[in-house]
């Protein structure tokens, strides 16, 4: 599938794997429409693309709260409304990381509102757009954390499981209409969430993590665009990823049991969530 001057919506475009993101089908000709909370650093993601993909690049800007329904709702309305919509790219997130009992019901709320209900917003608001064009795509930022949960994410888990679960269901829904759905699971990368992590995670999170491959976003950007191209379901960043999703399912006592001797090496207790 090619996305020459067809609309896409990408939100979370204002950094890190969205705004990779969006670098990559902008140079495939494509009409890109950012989504992302920040007006000043979305106004600066806008400008770096514009110089970057030259004369005749069409990128426009929106400063919406995918935790708004109604916002986001008006501005997938507005630009589906004139031209229709190739693909939406759900990349929005936020981190949120500490042991169980020391986070707040908020850290708790917000993660979920985001993560998973934001996006809930954006795929409810595309939809019929999607359908219409009778051949488009929807991508799904998750997570390694969307198939293993571990010390420390229990807020951020939950809502990539959740994501994982949506992509699964809207595959099937949306193949009679010619959507096809693609979610990617992205190891560490290093994005604005990756450096809240490496700030506040407890001993044992950075334990159990700090051996993992880290991949750039632009890397994981290529992947996800290239599996949307193929209509790819599943896209996985490396290796590494892949292998712990097979480990887990053929043989989850030895995965749990691998994870429990890496939560033991951290040693004593660290300070919990510093939030942002």
């Amino acid at each position: 599938m090619t996305f020459k001057d067809q609309n896409v919506v990408i939100t979370g475009g204002s950094s890190g794997i969205g705004l990779e993101t969006a670098r990559q089908l902008g140079r495939q000709g494509a009409r890109l429409h950012l989504l992302a909370r920040d007006p000043e650093r979305l106004e600066t993601a806008g400008r770096s693309l514009r110089r970057e993909l030259g004369p005749g690049s069409q990128v426009s800007v929106h400063a919406v709260d995918v935790a708004d329904q109604p916002a986001v709702s008006a501005a997938l309305q507005a630009i589906g409304g004139s031209g229709g919509l190739a693909a939406l790219v759900c990349s929005a997130g936020i981190m949120r990381v500490g042991r169980f009992e020391e986070m707040g019901l908020d850290d708790f709320e917000t993660a979920l509102h985001v993560n998973y209900l934001g996006t809930l917003y954006s795929i409810l608001a595309a939809w019929p757009y999607l359908k219409a064009g009778g051949r488009s795509r929807l991508a799904l930022v998750s997570s390694v954390a969307g198939y293993t949960g571990i010390f420390g994410y229990t807020a951020y888990a939950p809502a990539k499981f959740a994501l994982a679960g949506l992509a699964e269901c809207l595959r099937m829904e949306g193949r009679p209409h010619g959507i096809r759905v693609t979610v990617v699971f992205p190891p560490d990368t290093e994005t604005p969430l990756l450096e809240y992590e490496r700030a506040h995670a407890p001993a044992e999170t950075r334990a159990i993590t700090g051996g993992a491959s880290l991949l750039s976003a632009e890397v994981v950007a290529r992947r996800l665009v290239a599996g949307m191209v193929r209509g790819d379901f599943e896209v996985y960043c490396n290796a590494e990823s892949r292998l712990i999703r097979l480990f887990k399912a053929l043989w989850p006592g030895g995965y749990y049991r691998l994870l429990d001797r890496l939560q033991g090496s951290a040693g004593g207790r660290t300070p919990g969530v510093v939030k942002p």
